[in-house]
């Protein structure tokens, strides 16, 4: 059982009371047989009980048992009038094994000798011994008061243990505490390791939990990349990618840092640091795992070479390429190489600069964009008519696309936030592909309808499934009337 939530056990309070009563009970007996206190009189060395003998024994044991049951009353009463600061149960059992053993020990030396010295000699020599016999045990014991009276480590607590002579960071939540072990629990691979408390304390380690409020539960992961990257690029990327991240999972905290962190044999390592809620209990490996995917997403969109060797001058610049990274996208997914070829030979690059409206609400629409680096924000008017930020579009995303395809306006004012790259395909850049591929109309509406659906559903919670094949039959209608006026 754990101790932090071991409860302090001792006899009621009517006990006490009872025992109290029966200590007076037998001093007012032991007088009358010629001292209050009946241990001093009685002598147990030549081996003969008497009456009195009698007295001392159950004296002694009344004694003990009352100074330890009213010490466990002390501590339940403490406990109960500020639960923020409770007493470890082991300190408790700690108190009550001092107690005992001191009373134990003044009786047996009262009972056999006498002599003062004699027991404050007997005490010391016997405390060394113990103390030399039981030190493991002991040290495990005082560690266990020390991480629980201290705050150092409770249940659940997250704790990062710098392990190895690299100090590689492992994550680890506290299971389990016992008078002399500690039990933690991998949060990546859920693999269970017990420390004695005293080799825990020794540990090179964070209690993550513990941190001041505004401090998360911080992870990082690696990337390494060809030393022929433009190292300022990716760090823009990274960062980006990080934005990203924090504006879309709300158990991010909004902190990171990005950067080049070393150079190994022709490749550049990039290091990605991050933060979450310290109560977080996904494991690095998926929390990577998420940072990872929109990292790699913005890198490709990026034109970030991850072979080993350069590609020829231009090829970042290659529209081909950097549109063929958005061929799962949006209705993309439905051209053949062929359309997209066709597609990239008029397309055209368009670059943005910070503040710059790309989209003007209400405006008839003949082109759409795919965003290819930087962030561009989607602006409102609220009720005030003071236009507002309500969402941000990232690298990996197409903005305008049913407005191009249905010819329905703007709905709402685009801008870039900051400088920005994209890939702008224009009513005349698709019309020929449609009218060469008919077929196409419909599977486009197919995936437009499903979109919208999906939306739908994200928002409302609603099925909207049911109405999917209608909404296509409607976008395909709209399609055909824009482009062919049919």
């Amino acid at each position: 059982m754990a101790l932090s939530h071991e409860k302090v056990f001792a006899l009621p309070k009517w006990a006490l009371i009872l025992l109290i009563v029966l200590n007076i009970a037998v001093a007012s007996y032991a007088y009358t047989l010629g001292n209050i206190f009946a241990f001093v009189e009685a002598d147990l060395s030549d081996g003969l009980f008497s009456e009195i003998d009698i007295i001392a024994i159950l004296q002694i044991v009344l004694i003990a048992v009352t100074a330890d049951t009213a010490f466990r009353r002390t501590i339940i009463n403490l406990n109960r009038i500020n639960p923020e600061k409770r007493i470890p149960a082991i300190i408790v059992t700690a108190g009550s094994l001092i107690i005992l053993s001191l009373i134990g020990l003044a009786g047996f030396i009262l009972l056999y000798d006498h002599n003062l010295t004699g027991l404050v000699a007997a005490s010391g020599g016997l405390g060394l011994g113990l103390g030399y016999v039981f030190r493991d045990r002991i040290a495990d014991i005082v560690a266990s008061v020390s991480l629980q009276t201290d705050g150092l480590a409770a249940l659940g607590d997250y704790i990062v243990i710098f392990e190895g002579d690299e100090r590689i960071p492992e994550t680890y939540e506290v299971i389990q505490m016992e008078h002399r072990l500690i039990t933690l629990q991998g949060t990546t691979y859920g693999l269970i390791k017990k420390f004695y408390n005293n080799k825990f304390l020794e540990l090179d380690y964070i209690n993550v939990t513990k941190q001041a409020p505004n401090r998360g539960f911080r992870r990082h992961l690696t990337i390494s990349l060809g030393s022929h990257c433009d190292s300022e690029k990716v760090t823009e990327i990274l960062n980006l990618a990080m934005e990203c991240v924090i504006s879309k999972n709300k158990f991010f905290r909004n902190w990171y840092l990005c950067g080049a962190s070393e150079l190994k044999g022709g490749h550049v390592e990039y290091m990605v640091r991050y933060e979450c809620d310290p109560d977080l209990d996904f494991p690095k490996d998926l929390t990577n795992r998420l940072v990872l995917n929109t990292i790699m997403l913005f890198l490709k969109a990026g034109a970030i070479d991850f072979t080993d060797t350069p590609s020829e001058a231009g090829a970042q610049l290659d529209l081909k390429n950097r549109l063929t990274a958005f061929a799962s996208l949006g209705f993309l997914m439905v051209l053949n190489d062929e359309d997209l070829t066709y597609l990239a030979q008029h397309a055209h690059f368009v670059r943005t600069s910070v503040g710059e409206q790309l989209i003007t609400n209400g405006q008839e629409a003949y082109s759409m964009y795919l965003l290819l680096e930087g962030r561009l924000e989607v602006k409102v008017p609220n009720a005030e008519g003071k236009s507002i930020a309500v969402a941000s579009i990232w690298p990996g995303d197409i903005v305008g696309e049913m407005s191009l395809l249905t010819g329905a306006p703007r709905s709402a004012d685009v801008f870039s936030a900051t400088s920005a790259l994209m890939i702008k395909i224009e009513k005349d850049d698709i019309s020929p592909v449609l009218e060469r591929r008919p077929q196409l109309i419909q599977n486009i509406s197919d995936v437009l309808a499903q979109r919208a659906a999906h939306n739908e559903r994200v928002k409302s919670g609603a099925d909207q499934d049911k109405n999917s094949s209608e909404n296509s039959k409607n976008i395909a209608k709209k399609i055909l009337k824009f482009f062919f006026n049919k």
